[in-house]
C-alpha cells in the first residue's frame, strides 16, 4: 500500500545519497515481511490468495519509485554543482522510461488479455458443455449479503394467524367497550372457549300469573 511505496520511495532516493538508509529499510521490510507471512500462513483464509496477481501492482510500484528517485537525485546533483553527474543522470532517466513502457506493452498485455483465437476455442468449449453464467450474478457480492436467511416453512401463516387475532382482539375490545359483551366472554372468544349461554330473564307478569293460578 501506500506505507510500502513510501518505504521504497525513501529506499531509493536516500540509498545513494545515505547509505546506511539502506540498512533501516531492510530491517523494516524484514520485520514486514515476517508479520505479513505470519497473516498468509494462520490468520488470512486461503481464498484470499490472488494467485501473483499483486506481482503487477508490486512492479508499477517500483518502476515508479525507480524513475522519481532518480529525477530527485538528479535534481540534487545539479544543486550541488554536479556539472558532469547531473546531464549523465538523464540518459538513465530515459531509458528507465523507456524500459517501464515495454514491460507494460511486453508483460501486462499478456497475462491481462488472451489472443482471440483461443477465446472463441474457450466459448465454444464452455458452449459445448452446457456452461451458463448464471453462477456469475452474485459471484461479487458479499458472503452475508449474497446468503439467504432460511425462514420456517410456517412463516407466512404464523404472520397471518397473528394479524387475524390482532384483529379479533380489537373488535372484541370495541364490543367491551360498547357494552355488548362482559371482558370474561372476550377472553373466552380469544381463548378459543366457548361462550356459557345466558339465562333469560324471568318475566315478572309470567309470575303474577302464576301466583294468582295457584
Amino acid at each position: 500500500g501506500i506505507k510500502t511505496m513510501l518505504l521504497m520511495m525513501v529506499l531509493y532516493v536516500y540509498g545513494c545519497m545515505s547509505p546506511i538508509t539502506a540498512y533501516f529499510t531492510l530491517a523494516i521490510f524484514l520485520l514486514i515481511a515476517m508479520g505479513f507471512r505470519n497473516q498468509f500462513i494462520y490468520v488470512y483464509p486461503i481464498a484470499n490468495d490472488s494467485g501473483g496477481k499483486l506481482w503487477l501492482n508490486f512492479t508499477r510500484i517500483s518502476v515508479t519509485c525507480m524513475i522519481l528517485a532518480e529525477i530527485v537525485l538528479c535534481a540534487v546533483l545539479f544543486l550541488k554543482g554536479g556539472v558532469v553527474s547531473g546531464p549523465l543522470m538523464v540518459p538513465l532517466i530515459v531509458i528507465t522510461i523507456l524500459f517501464d513502457l515495454y514491460f507494460k506493452k511486453r508483460h501486462y498485455m499478456v497475462t491481462n488479455f488472451l489472443p482471440l483465437g483461443d477465446c472463441a476455442a474457450k466459448d465454444k468449449e464452455n458452449r459445448d458443455e452446457g456452461m451458463t453464467y448464471e453462477w456469475l450474478e452474485d459471484a461479487f457480492l458479499q458472503p452475508a449479503m449474497a446468503k439467504r436467511l432460511d425462514y420456517p416453512d410456517n412463516y407466512g401463516r404464523v404472520d397471518e394467524e397473528y394479524a387475524s387475532q390482532q384483529k379479533l382482539k380489537k373488535e372484541l375490545d370495541e364490543k367491551v367497550q360498547m357494552g355488548e359483551m362482559t371482558p370474561a366472554d372476550a377472553a373466552s372468544v380469544l381463548a378459543g372457549e366457548p361462550i356459557a349461554p345466558e339465562s333469560a330473564p324471568e318475566d315478572p307478569e309470567e309470575e303474577k300469573k302464576g301466583c294468582v293460578i295457584s
